[in-house]
């Protein structure tokens, strides 16, 4: 049970991902060649806790079960998740992995959990920008230079295999912080946004999303912004 008298505590999350060659699956055609959730293998998760308070926790976890099993802890605390296309591609992963893993996903499935779409469980931000679809839907990139952040860095989610192949790890490490920490940015000014937090809320945690950048060089990339 959570303490009801406690403030809601945010977990914006990232998943990084590769091919994973032991699931049979092909492309249809030439131009569907992104393998479903189910062909991912996690390579590492980041996390990014937050409240009204501040930012207590940003931890990157590597491996597909370690990062299976802090899923599982963090749903057992029953926080607002924060994801940008959470809905389409990170929660399936993990659920299929899970699945693959036999590990227990704790109120994934409730009725009204992360997984439903108009809950209190979850913001997926690329759903609420693009107003479940009828708008056009723009990338991570995009989204986060509304809000002044962009990264000095060339890596994107293309380049994991890549990385990971050139034993590169630790650069998909702090590339996963990266977005886990954009997404938190994103989801804070989206609670300012949608007048669930006041501009004096906002105003404490996303300092100290700032203070989390300046001193953690993981994140040296997301340094000079204007967030």
């Amino acid at each position: 049970m959570t303490d009801q008298s406690s403030p809601r505590r945010y977990v914006a999350f990232d998943l990084e991902t590769v091919r994973d060659l032991s699931v049979d699956w092909e492309p249809k055609s030439e131009d569907k060649t992104f393998p479903p959730p189910a062909a991912h293998e996690i390579i590492c998760g980041a996390f990014v806790s937050f409240d009204v308070h501040g930012v207590s926790n940003a931890t990157v976890v590597a491996a597909e079960v370690p990062t299976l099993d802090r899923m599982a802890l963090e749903l057992r605390s029953q926080p607002c998740f924060v994801t940008y296309n959470g809905r389409g591609f990170d929660f399936p992963v993990l659920v299929s992995r899970a699945l693959k893993h036999e590990v227990t996903l704790p109120r994934y499935f409730g009725k009204y959990g992360p997984r439903y779409r108009y809950g209190s469980e979850h913001i997926d931000l690329l759903d609420q920008l693009s107003d479940y679809g009828a708008a056009p839907r723009i990338s991570l990139k995009t989204a986060a230079s509304l809000v002044g952040l962009r990264a000095k860095t060339a890596v994107d989610g293309s380049d994991v295999e890549t990385l990971v192949e050139q034993d590169r790890f630790d650069e998909v490490l702090a590339y996963c912080l990266q977005d886990a920490v954009i997404t938190a940015a994103l989801g804070m000014r989206f609670l300012l946004t949608s007048g669930s937090w006041t501009e004096q809320i906002y105003a404490r945690p996303a300092a100290g999303l700032r203070d989390r950048i300046e001193v953690d060089e993981r994140l040296a990339p997301l340094r000079g912004h204007s967030f």
